[in-house]
């Protein structure tokens, strides 16, 4: 359908890569969307941007990209007898023309009452051609007669993202446990202003031992907290996160941490330095056990390759991040190497395709984000499981770009 009328451009495609993954979590199906999102069309990639009737049209596309993607997400929850509130985290990387209405556009769709745990940045590869690539989950009980509950609220450290459309934390309450899904945490205190701007460390460190304080206010410990994902400005950054996440851990089993880096942030000064998103399991009226898997990956660094484990009463949840090539080789190498790396870790943890809910795979050029797909495409792994994210050169990374985190379940009745 054309819709720019003599243009001869189309509707965002918003569709065409995703992937949607339904998982058993014994009283409720998880649901994955990977790689929701358009490609910009080339004609309008290269128009002016000078104002006039070319930007008219560049906004036009971007309001419809939001129209096409909140749809999409409501349209796949209510097939599995959810709707848009089921949804609890959103990872939002864009590009250009993500269309600032996205935040009013989801509030209407939220209601009153419920936010989503969403990280939204500017972390897209600028020469993918893509407006946006987003990977969201939502938890969606079985039967009405569950004691399921998803809520939202704003830990006491934490500043309050309601003009985002964003709640700080979300759990959802089912099967005995908790999940905490806590949106990207900053170096901001509860009032929302940026400290520690001129220390780097210190900010981080005031990051973490508020995801840790998150935690703790939620009934739980340092302990429950499985998986982080950074975002940092640079690989110093990155490395002071490594860092101080072995020792605010220390004597407790760490989260796996799934690092990003060359992410700015904007602003004169730019001193914010990370966004941290934090994932993680509490007990409720059924004890959780947490443990360190002893895994080791053929070629993977040792230094950064993590997995650990949460038996619950229903169902083990098994958390892997940092799957690496292990060494430096061309981008189809690496890429082989890469999804051999997968397959070996779903094996070496017994795990079979099915028991797999999610495979996130940053690609820090656009040649090995096409090598990753094609080894993607050649091998045992279903597409609609992994979210391919072409991203900026991660320089923690020295020659090689590819890396990969694995989030599974395996079904204990």
């Amino acid at each position: 359908m054309n819709i720019f009328n003599n243009f001869s451009l189309e509707i965002p495609d918003v569709k065409k890569c995703m992937g949607l993954r339904i998982t058993d979590w014994g009283d409720v199906h998880r649901l994955d969307l990977n790689q929701l999102g358009a490609v910009i069309p080339t004609q309008l990639r290269a128009l002016a941007t000078e104002g006039g009737w070319a930007d008219e049209l560049k906004k036009k596309w971007g309001e419809l990209q939001v129209d096409g993607i909140l749809e999409a997400m409501e349209n796949s929850a209510e097939a599995l007898g959810g709707n848009f509130p089921s949804f609890a985290e959103w990872t939002v990387v864009y590009n250009e023309l993500y269309s600032p209405l996205m935040r009013t556009k989801r509030k209407e769709k939220f209601g009153d009452g419920y936010r989503a745990a969403i990280s939204t940045l500017k972390w897209l590869s600028q020469e993918s051609g893509l407006s946006a690539r987003i990977q969201a989950n939502a938890y969606i009980p079985k039967s009405r007669n569950s004691n399921f509950r998803q809520v939202m609220w704003r830990p006491a450290c934490m500043a309050d993202y309601e003009m985002f459309v964003v709640a700080p934390a979300v759990s959802t309450y089912f099967g005995g446990i908790s999940l905490l899904h806590v949106a990207g945490m900053l170096g901001m205190d509860s009032q929302g202003l940026l400290i520690h701007t001129e220390h780097p460390e210190k900010q981080i460190h005031y990051i973490l031992e508020n995801i840790i304080s998150v935690f703790e206010e939620a009934g739980g410990t340092r302990k429950d907290v499985v998986r982080l994902r950074p975002f940092a400005q640079t690989p110093e950054i990155a490395a002071i996160i490594r860092r101080k996440v072995k020792e605010l851990w220390k004597g407790s089993i760490e989260p796996t941490v799934f690092m990003s880096d060359g992410m700015r942030f904007g602003g004169p000064a730019d001193k914010q330095y990370a966004e941290i998103q934090a994932f993680g399991i509490l007990k409720g009226d059924a004890d959780i056990l947490h443990q360190k898997l002893d895994i080791t990956m053929n070629g993977s660094d040792e230094d950064t390759f993590a997995a650990r484990s949460t038996i619950t009463r229903d169902f083990e949840y098994i958390q892997a991040s940092e799957i690496r090539a292990g060494q430096s080789f061309g981008p189809e190498t690496e890429s082989n190497r890469v999804v051999n790396r997968i397959e070996e870790f779903i094996s070496k943890a017994g795990l079979c395709m099915e028991d797999i809910c999610n495979i996130i795979v940053y690609a820090g050029t656009l040649e090995a984000a096409r090598e990753m797909e094609e080894a993607i495409g050649k091998s045992l792994i279903p597409r609609n499981m992994v979210h391919l994210v072409p991203c900026p050169q991660m320089y923690e990374m020295g020659e090689y770009q590819i890396k990969a985190e694995v989030s599974a379940r395996r079904l204990l009745k």
